[in-house]
């Protein structure tokens, strides 16, 4: 593997270790994971341009492209970041309620302009992505098939929006060899990446990042302060019945790249098994797996998890679940790779 280890404690890799690490989790796991979520989303838009006769059809294209999305929801560099781009593709948390707001404002105007690609792609972002589709497609359904004006502006948006979406995806996919490039030559002329660790830094948090999202904005809110206290209508994609489908996903994402898909070389999973650190790995990895099983026996949604008997008890045990891999992620698997914990982009949230 290209490392030793002459005891129990993990040796920091080396410069050259990190980039290999960064190259197996870009190339076995991040781009082709976008590059799933660009085929989903175009799918999709291909299915929304042709009306909306068939609104399962339609809700499956939502399910199958939010799906791929989940896998790379955590990550946060790279082309994602640019132009608002995770923003514009699920605008949520939505604290204020934006958009409800902006949706209705949008579709009491039914000004077909504002349909045309570079115009809603300069519009709110609280309007460009999955969380004004859920709306249309789950909680306003009946007023698409109304048979009236609204009803025909309302499934051109729903067009427009998905054919957004997948604008996005590609152009995503179309930058991402050269932040690859980016991120595999690190050195002191590159302003991006310094050194191997700074990439590694980037990779680590998808996983550490992730797991905080799914802890602290897909689970404690929900939970509450009780049985009594649940609020299953803070989850993410609750009117789509899929909040803890989307944790399951996001759990299976962060598996997959802890074991870097499987990789021989250059995996978290295998840097730890060859610096005497299995358990840690067992930890990690087998936390993840039977959290993912467990969110995906208890859901797909929380309302159905907590209707079940006993179902808070298991909501509890999965954010516990969580919680032990991702301490055991963002404090020992970043002590074992050298890394010093960094900004988490959920502060301040």
């Amino acid at each position: 593997m290209g490392w030793s280890s002459t005891g129990a404690r993990a040796q920091s890799p080396a410069p050259d270790m990190a980039v290999g690490f960064v190259e197996s989790a870009l190339d076995r796991v991040i781009i082709p994971d976008y590059e799933r979520f660009a085929d989903a989303a175009e799918g999709f838009a291909t299915t929304a341009a042709g009306g909306c006769a068939d609104i399962e059809t339609l809700r499956a294209g939502f399910h199958d492209a939010m799906d791929a999305w989940q896998a790379v929801q955590a990550v946060r560099f790279g082309p994602v970041e640019r132009e608002e781009r995770h923003f514009r593709i699920q605008f949520w948390p939505d604290k204020r309620n934006l958009t409800a707001r902006h949706l209705g404002q949008f579709i009491q105007d039914a000004d077909e302009s504002a349909l045309a690609p570079e115009t809603l792609a300069a519009y709110s972002i609280a309007v460009q992505g999955f969380p004004a589709l859920e709306r249309l497609l789950f909680e306003d359904a009946e007023a698409l098939t109304a048979g009236n004006a609204e009803a025909d502006f309302r499934c051109r948006l729903v067009a427009a929006i998905a054919r957004n979406i997948a604008n996005i995806a590609a152009a995503i996919v179309a930058e991402w060899p050269e932040d690859r490039r980016l991120m595999t030559a690190p050195g002191p002329d590159n302003s991006a990446y310094r050194d191997g660790s700074e990439a590694l830094r980037a990779i680590h948090g998808v996983m550490s990042g992730g797991l905080d999202a799914v802890v602290m904005l897909k689970l404690e809110p929900v939970l509450g302060d009780g049985p009594e206290g649940v609020r299953a209508r803070l989850a993410e994609n609750w009117r789509s019945a899929r909040s803890l489908r989307n944790i399951a996903l996001n759990l299976r994402a962060a598996e997959r790249l802890f074991r870097a898909d499987g990789a021989a070389d250059y995996s978290f999973d295998g840097f730890l098994r060859a610096s005497e650190l299995g358990r840690l790995a067992d930890r990690i990895g087998g936390g993840l797996g039977d959290a993912a099983d467990r969110a995906h026996d208890i859901g797909p949604d929380f309302e159905t998890a907590f209707a079940a008997e006993g179902g808070y008890t298991g909501v509890l045990l999965l954010r516990d679940q969580v919680g032990g891999a991702r301490g055991a992620v963002s404090r020992d698997l970043a002590a074992a790779l050298g890394l010093t914990l960094g900004f988490n982009a959920l502060d301040g949230d």
